[in-house]
């Protein structure tokens, strides 16, 4: 285990986005974890529309590595920093690890 991240699990109920995650840009379909995040953990977002959208957390997220927000469909772009990162290679679902090997 890294001595920067908590040995603890991220804590049950809902958790404003911000206080969990990094999101760059509002067109950013992914946001990136500031510390580990457990699978369970429900993450409440404000969208673009000023909506409440909660995303349960579906697979550990490890620090600095990315969360879906929405769904990303196989072949749609995943964007961070308002930019093309990538392009889906699967469907992805919101809460999900986004990542590439």
């Amino acid at each position: 285990m890294n001595s920067s991240e908590p040995a603890t699990p991220t804590p049950a109920g809902r958790i404003p986005l911000h206080e969990l995650v990094v999101h760059l840009h509002p067109s950013d379909n992914v946001a990136i974890a500031k510390a580990p995040i457990q699978p369970g953990t429900s993450l409440v977002w404000k969208s673009i529309d000023s909506c409440p959208v909660h995303i349960m957390v579906r697979q550990p997220i490890p620090t600095a590595h990315k969360i879906a927000l929405q769904k990303i469909r196989q072949g749609q772009p995943v964007r961070r920093y308002g930019q093309l990162i990538g392009i889906a290679l699967t469907d992805i679902h919101p809460g999900e690890h986004v990542h590439m090997h």
